[in-house]
């Protein structure tokens, strides 16, 4: 019997220490922590200046059309855009459809109501009032609010003529409240929920303070709070006072330097958990501050740090969730990635004079390599474009480019990025046409007596770094003339 209860608290004690190893990096009452990622604007809006027209196609709409207008306005006033008449991105609002209805129904439906009383008495004989309650089939009349908007979102550029956001809006409205009916059980009455609108004119306006919202989240951007856990070990705990007053930068030293026994796996898995929550955060900072390569190395380490979290400690349920909310981190990268490339792109057009080609923007189209920072689908729909584009003897004209443009959606590519990228690929191909022209004359020059000298091949070889030439170019340009190589 001893023996018995022996192994039976050796056993207890184990599970007590299990259950130790298991809970403590989040505790009981766990530790939340909060961090914003910012979404970049859907389109880039030089100067930003917008110009808002709505319309809707049944004129009794008009009301709902011109309050959109007006609360879209006072959004960009508020985020400092300009609404201006002649701006050069113009947001075409059009409302569909929009109604409302606010009315009653009786529906059949069991209720638990309250049937009378009866007492109950203690071993005192004293008697206690007990309520008597059963669930009977009943007519229960609820109120019940209900909306709907139909409308269609087009942004253009009036100076490249192309489409750089489409949206459809649909937002809904639907509450509903029991408002009569039986007597409920333990004394619960009727009415209306708090919040629920009973306007069918102020369900109208809410759909269109819906939609005013996303368009703004277009336009402007927005925030999207991140909420994770944070591990709470003894040695950890300073490091978490600094991340729960929101400084990260030191939250990571204090974690990084704090001392935890080298065999203590568990701890270490904490710790590492934290330190990728820093990096997350991190990167989450700076991609607000367009610093996308330091956004993109924080992440790289973030996940460097979860991964070994969950190697230490592979049961640890809450590590689990972690490299999926990472990935979502990376789509917001790539999304601020396709914007910091369409602000380049914008900027270089702005700057070019009038009828000029297309422009390159040299810190985004190299005329050798690739543009840094692009996402994967872009790279691979610019890796076609360049290679169609390539494989013209003259300049692109109008019926390619938009057949290249019509493309883009095979990659993913928006098509507000596809006129870009088309662009500047046909301003890189133009620039070296034209620097293959200039090589072509200064070879014709060094040619003219027949002989290709040693000083004229070294001067001819630095001219053909200068305007970014590959060997295949200059043998193509030299294979027409007869003339030899001197020493």
């Amino acid at each position: 019997m001893c023996k018995k209860k022996q192994i039976f608290f050796l056993f207890l004690f184990a599970a007590l220490v299990t259950h130790i190893q298991v809970w403590p990096k989040f505790g009981i009452n766990k530790t939340w922590i909060t961090f914003m990622m910012h979404h970049p604007p859907a389109f880039v809006t030089p100067g930003r200046e917008v110009r808002t027209d709505t319309n809707t196609l049944d004129s009794a709409n008009a009301l709902w059309a011109s309050q959109f207008k007006i609360l879209l306005e006072q959004s960009l006033v508020g985020a400092n855009y300009k609404p201006t008449p002649n701006a050069q991105t113009v947001i075409q609002f059009t409302i569909n459809e929009i109604s409302s209805s606010v009315r009653q129904e009786s529906r059949l439906q069991s209720v638990s109501v309250h049937t009378g009383y009866h007492n109950v008495y203690d071993n005192k004989g004293n008697a206690t009032r007990v309520e008597d309650c059963g669930f009977q089939q009943a007519q229960v009349t609820y109120l019940i609010s209900s909306g709907n908007l139909g409308a269609t979102l087009q942004v253009t550029d009036t100076k490249s003529q192309s489409v750089l956001a489409n949206r459809v809006f649909n937002p809904r409205y639907q509450r509903e409240s029991d408002i009569a009916g039986p007597p409920k059980c333990g004394g619960l009455g009727y009415g209306v929920s708090p919040g629920q609108i009973q306007d069918t004119q102020t369900i109208r306006r809410w759909l269109v303070e819906q939609a005013a919202t996303e368009t703004m989240r277009m336009v402007a951007g927005y925030d999207e709070p991140r909420r994770a856990m944070l591990t709470v070990d003894n040695e950890l705990k300073p490091g978490n006072t600094y991340a729960l007053a929101g400084n990260w930068s030191q939250a990571f030293d204090s974690w990084k330097s704090a001392t935890i026994k080298e065999k203590d796996r568990g701890k270490e898995a904490a710790r590492q958990y934290n330190l990728g929550l820093a990096h997350e955060a991190l990167a989450a900072t700076v991609m607000r501050d367009e610093k996308l390569d330091e956004a993109n190395s924080h992440l790289n380490e973030a996940e460097k740090c979860y991964s070994q979290a969950l190697n230490l400690d592979p049961g640890e349920k809450y590590f689990r969730e972690i490299l999926a909310r990472l990935q979502r981190d990376r789509a917001v990268l790539k999304q601020e990635q396709e914007h910091q490339f369409m602000k380049e792109v914008a900027a270089a057009q702005l700057a070019a004079p009038q009828n000029a080609a297309p422009p390159v923007p040299t810190a985004s189209i190299p005329l050798e390599g690739w543009p840094a920072g692009e996402s994967d689908v872009v790279h691979d729909y610019r890796l076609y474009i360049r290679s169609k584009v390539a494989a013209q003897k003259d300049e692109p004209n109008e019926t390619l480019k938009q057949k290249l443009i019509s493309s883009a959606s095979d990659y993913g590519v928006k098509e507000g990025i596809a006129l870009q990228v088309v662009n500047s690929e046909v301003g890189r191909f133009l620039v070296l046409k034209q620097n293959e022209q200039k090589y072509q004359d200064d070879f014709k020059d060094a040619a003219s007596d027949g002989v290709i000298t040693a000083e004229e091949r070294v001067m001819l070889k630095r001219r053909q770094q200068i305007l970014h030439l590959t060997d295949a170019q200059v043998k193509d340009i030299e294979s027409p003339f007869r003339c030899k190589e001197g020493h």
